[in-house]
């Protein structure tokens, strides 16, 4: 596709990904329409557009359909649309249990049903510039999903699978699809899981050299747009053996729980292993900040995978006693178990504390040679041969 001379539309224009792609279609020659629903924001990016001519700014929250009416009405008023991309979306992460009905409801109409409205409305002037394109930005986790990711990873495979069906679809009508797929960016919406980036190891790309990656598939009308490196092996192995993939992401997923200093996990084996003999754990919640919310303790019988059909929680509403929280688990059947402490500090699902972990020295999973070790805290082992055993983890904020 041509780029110079176009008319552009790109919705999340004023930060990121966003801004770092219209600025680039720009410097190709795009003539642009920055949507997004800080006016600020959208006037900062329009501001460094290299050309006297600024681009316009629209401000909208793709959400809203009354926002949608009237953008749709603007981009009606030029006659055609060249180019629309789809890069507006939220991300969240956490536990499965903290994303509450409002947090999910949020993310899927950002990231996916507001796309399908906007580009259903704009159809009729995408038709009227043919040849022309649409531009879906999900994200690798659209393809491989990761754990406390669940939402978001669900709102992009959805994105994914609708831009494959939409390019089909469209094709006779000379409107091409691009699917693309960064990894992980230097975004401010990454600022919110910095913690956990870190601890998975992840790569985040500048958003200049995702803007030029996906700008070069525009030009060569390419159909999908995914990032250089080993990320291209992993969506093919999740596609033909998604068991290693799950192997791959369970090891990652201690290791990355080792690195964060936010929880603790002790794992440790409660009465004698091989044995009838019961027991119980009292588990003694320290360090804990402030008096109100919540503290979830939860016991995972099988700690090498943290499955929560193993899992049993005791939940303590504040204020207990003073900087401590107490659960007691009874007649835990001989076996190793995991403990998993974290407080929720407003009470409503939404977690300041992710997850912390691991393991004494040596212990490692079974699928991982590497031993984890060494334990993060000096008590994070432990070993319940009596009828009736404590262990105290400390949060760490």
């Amino acid at each position: 596709m041509r780029l110079d001379g176009i008319i552009a539309l790109v919705t999340g224009a004023g930060s990121g990904i966003g801004r770092a792609l219209a600025l680039e279609l720009a410097r190709r020659g795009a003539r642009l329409l920055l949507v997004g629903r800080r006016t600020a924001a959208l006037e900062q990016t329009c501001a460094q557009l290299p050309y006297t001519e600024k681009g316009i700014v629209l401000p909208a929250d793709i959400t809203n359909p009354a926002d949608r009416e009237t953008l749709v009405r603007r981009v009606a008023a030029l006659g055609k649309l060249d180019l629309l991309v789809n890069n507006a979306g939220v991300m969240v992460s956490g536990p499965v249990e903290a994303d509450d009905q409002e947090v999910r409801r949020r993310v899927i109409d950002t990231n996916l049903l507001a796309p399908m409205e906007l580009t259903s409305a704009l159809l009729p002037q995408l038709r009227a510039a043919a040849p022309s394109r649409i531009v879906n930005v999900g994200s690798m986790f659209g393809d491989i999903a990761f754990p406390y990711f669940s939402t978001y990873s669900a709102s992009k495979f959805g994105l994914r699978g609708w831009s494959d069906a939409l390019r089909r679809e469209l094709a006779p009508a000379g409107i091409g699809v691009t699917y693309a797929a960064p990894r992980g960016t230097r975004t401010p919406a990454a600022d919110r899981f910095a913690g956990l980036a870190e601890a998975f190891a992840m790569r985040l790309d500048p958003p200049e050299r995702v803007a030029v990656q996906i700008a070069d598939a525009i030009a060569a009308d390419a159909p999908t747009a995914y990032p250089r490196g080993p990320e291209r092996l992993f969506v093919l192995l999740q596609r033909l053996l998604p068991r290693a993939i799950d192997r791959a992401l369970g090891r990652q997923l201690a290791k990355a729980a080792a690195r964060l200093a936010v929880a603790l996990v002790s794992v440790g084996t409660v009465a004698q292993a091989g044995t009838a003999q019961a027991a119980d754990l009292t588990v003694t919640v320290a360090g804990i900040r402030g008096t109100t919310g919540k503290i979830r303790v939860d016991l995972y019988s099988d700690p090498d995978t943290f499955r929560h059909e193993d899992r049993a929680r005791q939940v303590i509403v504040l204020p207990a006693a003073p900087g401590k929280a107490q659960a007691v688990f009874r007649n835990l059947p001989a076996g190793r178990y995991a403990v998993l402490a974290y407080h929720d500090e407003n009470g409503d699902g939404k977690l300041n504390l992710i997850l912390g972990m691991f393991p004494a020295e040596g212990w490692g999973l079974s699928n991982d040679p590497t031993p984890i070790g060494p334990p993060a805290f000096a008590d994070s082992a432990f070993d319940v041969a009596d009828p009736a055993t404590a262990i105290t983890v400390p949060l760490h904020y």
